[in-house]
């Protein structure tokens, strides 16, 4: 009900959700549809961290923005969180993060955690779409 009263606040009209593409295997995908917004990202990450938080198993996350318009203004934001760049402040059952889309941003934002933040790098793969995930997951 907050969410759905949060989300009518909010000038745009895309969505963030987390579903769990193969439980079993330990793969959470974030979907990003639309124009979403921060507030609908923050919302689902923290529907994500309650997720990882229940799970003692590695988790493997897919970002599929691949149904997401471009990635809203205000990206400096995430810059100002230490727990975005530092994998020690991550939950423990993180072992790989998967960014799926074609929006050349995605790729100049995994080129700035790189240098920003190499130790983070490491956890990170982009592809284009959901069926190359796959293939690298082997689902």
């Amino acid at each position: 009900m907050i969410e759905r009263m949060l989300q009518q606040l909010s000038p745009y009209y895309g969505r963030v959700y987390n579903e769990w593409y193969d439980e079993e295997k330990g793969i959470l995908r974030q979907v990003f549809i639309g124009q979403w917004s921060w507030m609908d990202y923050f919302w689902a990450l923290t529907h994500e961290l309650f997720l990882l938080t229940k799970r003692n198993e590695p988790v493997t996350i897919l970002y599929d923005l691949s149904d997401s318009e471009t990635i809203p203004e205000g990206i400096w934001l995430l810059g100002k969180f230490e727990w975005v760049w530092n994998p020690d402040l991550w939950p423990p059952a993180i072992k790989r993060i998967v960014v799926i889309g074609t929006d050349p941003l995605l790729k100049e934002v995994l080129n700035v955690r790189s240098k920003i933040s190499p130790e983070s790098i490491r956890y990170f793969t982009r592809v284009d779409t959901l069926e190359e995930a796959r293939e690298l997951l082997e689902v």
